[in-house]
C-alpha cells in the first residue's frame, strides 16, 4: 500500500463514475419528485461536503515520533443527489485543510447545477463564480454576514423571503444579489441562503429542501467509515490512505449503482434500498452459489423468497428544529 500509486484507482474512479452515471440515468432517479419540480431551470443537484480521517496506527516511521494523534486527513466529495453516486472527491493529507479552498471549481461545475453545501464552504467569491457559470448555491445563512436588503419578496408572521446584497461594509461584496429565507420553528428562526434571486425557478419550500437533503452526504460518509470500515486506516503513509479511500469510494459506488438496479427489479424507488443491507447480502448470494445457484445476482436478491433480507425499506418522517428532517428506517 505504500508503493502502489493511489493514483491509479484516482484514475479508474474517474473512468468509472461516467458510466455509472450514464447507468443511473436510465433508471428512476433518487428524490425525482424533488428534482422534476426544478426543471427545466436546474438539471441536477450536488451536494459538497468533507468529512475527517481517523487516526493512523503509529506503525512507520512516517509518524512514530510524532506527538499526540494523528489523523489521516480530509475526505472531500461533492455527491450527485439523483444518483447518489459521488461525482468528486478529494483526498488531502492535512487534517485542518480549510473547506473553502475545497470548492469545486466553476469549470468542473455544469451550467444549470445546484450545489448544496454548509456554512464552511461558503464564500462571496465562490457564490459569485458559480452564479456567473449558471450554476446555483443553496446553504445555511452565516450571522455574521452583514446585508441589505433589495426587496422583500414575500413575508408572513413564520415566513420571511427576501432579496439582499452581502457585504455591505466589506472591501469584496457579493456581486450579485442573493435571497435570504427564513422559518419560525418552535418560536425560533432558521435562515437559509441561496444564490437563484428568482422564487420561480427555486422557490423558499425548495430551498429548506434541498439543504434538508444535504444530510445524504453524511449517511454516504458514515456507511463508508463504519460499513466498508474506512474508520480504520490500515497504512499510515499519505499513499497508503489515499489508496484505501480511493478503493472505499469505488465500493461505495458499485453498491449504490447495485441499489438502483434492485430499486427497479423490486419496483421501488431506489432510496427505499438498503445500502448497508445490500452489502451484507453479498456474503449470501455467495454461499447461494457454492450450494449451485445459478441466477445473476439482481435475479437471486430481487426474488420474493429472499424478502427475509430486509432489502426494501419505508421511511418515517421525524421532524426536527430547524426544518431539518431525518427518517428511521423500518425494515418491511
Amino acid at each position: 500500500m505504500n508503493t502502489l500509486p493511489a493514483a491509479l484507482f484516482a484514475q479508474l474512479f474517474a473512468e468509472l463514475i461516467p458510466s455509472l452515471r450514464a447507468r443511473a440515468a436510465q433508471r428512476p432517479a433518487f428524490h425525482a419528485e424533488l428534482l422534476a419540480a426544478l426543471a427545466p431551470a436546474y438539471q441536477r443537484v450536488w451536494i459538497l461536503d468533507s468529512s475527517r480521517l481517523e487516526a493512523v496506527f503509529k506503525k512507520s516511521k512516517a509518524v512514530r515520533a510524532t506527538d499526540g494523534t494523528v489523523l489521516g486527513g480530509t475526505l472531500v466529495t461533492v455527491l450527485d443527489l439523483g444518483s447518489h453516486l459521488p461525482v468528486q472527491v478529494w483526498v488531502d493529507p492535512s487534517a485542518t485543510v480549510n473547506d473553502r479552498k475545497s470548492l469545486p471549481k466553476p469549470a468542473c461545475t455544469p451550467s444549470g447545477t445546484i450545489v448544496v453545501l454548509d456554512r464552511g464552504f461558503s464564500t462571496f467569491a465562490s457564490f459569485d463564480a458559480l452564479t456567473e457559470a449558471g450554476s446555483a448555491v443553496v446553504g445555511r445563512w452565516t450571522a455574521n454576514w452583514t446585508y441589505e436588503v433589495v426587496e422583500t419578496l414575500s413575508s408572513s408572521a413564520t415566513h420571511l423571503d427576501q432579496l439582499v446584497r452581502l457585504g455591505r461594509f466589506r472591501s469584496s461584496p457579493c456581486q450579485h444579489p442573493v435571497r435570504r429565507i427564513g422559518r419560525l420553528d418552535q418560536k425560533q428562526w432558521h435562515w437559509w441562503v441561496t444564490t437563484e434571486p428568482d422564487p420561480e425557478r427555486i422557490s423558499a419550500e425548495q430551498v429548506i429542501a434541498l439543504f434538508t437533503q444535504r444530510w445524504r452526504i453524511e449517511d454516504a460518509f458514515l456507511q463508508c467509515k463504519r460499513l466498508l470500515h474506512l474508520s480504520y486506516l490500515w497504512g499510515s503513509t499519505a499513499n497508503a490512505i489515499a489508496l484505501q479511500v480511493w478503493t472505499t469510494v469505488l465500493l461505495y459506488a458499485m453498491l449504490v449503482d447495485l441499489c438502483g438496479e434492485l430499486g427497479q427489479a423490486l419496483a421501488v424507488s431506489a432510496e427505499r434500498i438498503s445500502v448497508e443491507l445490500t452489502f451484507r447480502s453479498l456474503y449470501h448470494y455467495a454461499r447461494a452459489c457454492q450450494q449451485g445457484e445459478t441466477r445473476g445476482l439482481i435475479a437471486w436478491l430481487s426474488d420474493p423468497a429472499q424478502g427475509d433480507l430486509g432489502l426494501v425499506k419505508r421511511h418515517r418522517a421525524r421532524a426536527s428544529p430547524g426544518g431539518r428532517a431525518r427518517t428511521d428506517a423500518l425494515k418491511l
